[in-house]
C-alpha cells in the first residue's frame, strides 16, 4: 500500500506501482483532502487517516500489507503499524520519521 505525502496524491506513485505490480498487488491511496478524495473532509486528523488505512485491507480482502509512505504518508504508515501491527507485514518510511527527539531526554 503506497501513501503519498502532504499536498500529494496517489498518482505520484505511478512509476513505482508499475515496477512493483508484476510481482505484487499494489494499492495507492489518496489520503483525506488530497487527490481524488473529498476536497474538504470533515475529519482530517491523523486518526482518521489511520482509520482509512486500517479499513482498506478488509475492503479489499488483504491479509497483511506492506505500508510504504512518503513524508506525511510515512507518518500515517507508522501510526497504522502501531495501531494494528497484525495488519502490517512491513513498514517502509520514505523521508519520514517518528518525530523530533525529546529535548528533555537525558543524553545517551
Amino acid at each position: 500500500m503506497l501513501l503519498h505525502g502532504l499536498a500529494g496524491h496517489e498518482g505520484e506513485w505511478d512509476r513505482t506501482a508499475r515496477r512493483l505490480s508484476p510481482r505484487h498487488r499494489v494499492i495507492a491511496l489518496d489520503q483525506r483532502g488530497h487527490g481524488a478524495g473529498e476536497r474538504h473532509p470533515q475529519d482530517v486528523y491523523r486518526d482518521a487517516s489511520v482509520t482509512d488505512v486500517i479499513a482498506l485491507p478488509d475492503q479489499l480482502a488483504l491479509r497483511c500489507a506492506v505500508l510504504v509512505g512518503q513524508s506525511l504518508g510515512g507518518h500515517t504508515a507508522m501510526l497504522t503499524a502501531a495501531a494494528r501491527p497484525e495488519q502490517v507485514r512491513a513498514l517502509v518510511p520514505v523521508e519520514a520519521g517518528p518525530g523530533s527527539p525529546n529535548p528533555n531526554a537525558p543524553p545517551t
